[in-house]
Parts: structure tokens; C-alpha cells; sequence
């Protein structure tokens, strides 16, 4: 989610995984948010979401969007 997650996070959570770890990443999706405020957020477009999940799998080689 854009201000929840971005490539900080994403470089952060990797440090925290095996290099051989499975990871996941599953793309924003409003509509159903617990915090109702959240449903106004755009989500992360196909350009930025691919760039993250190429950071991701430099990092982790098993990173995949979901």
C-alpha cells in the first residue's frame, strides 16, 4: 500500500528473509480495508508495483507478485 509499503519497507522485510525464502507479495486492493480510510489510497500502479517486486527479488531471488 503506497505510505505503508515502498521500497524501504520492501529492502527491510528482505534483510529479514533466507536468501532462499519464498516471498510472496501481494499487491494492494481497496475496497475492503478494515480502516475504511484506506479505501481511498490508489493503489501502487503496474510500472511502481514492478519495480518493487524487482527490488524484492535482487534481494530475495524467490520474490514473485501474487
Amino acid at each position: 500500500m503506497p505510505g505503508l509499503v515502498g521500497e524501504a519497507e520492501i529492502r527491510s522485510i528482505a534483510a529479514l528473509l533466507p536468501p532462499g525464502a519464498d516471498w510472496e507479495i501481494a499487491p494492494f486492493v481497496t475496497g475492503h480495508c478494515l480502516d475504511d480510510t484506506w479505501n481511498d489510497v490508489e493503489p501502487y500502479g503496474p510500472v511502481e508495483r514492478a519495480r518493487l517486486v524487482s527490488i524484492a527479488r535482487e534481494l530475495v531471488p524467490g520474490a514473485r507478485l501474487r
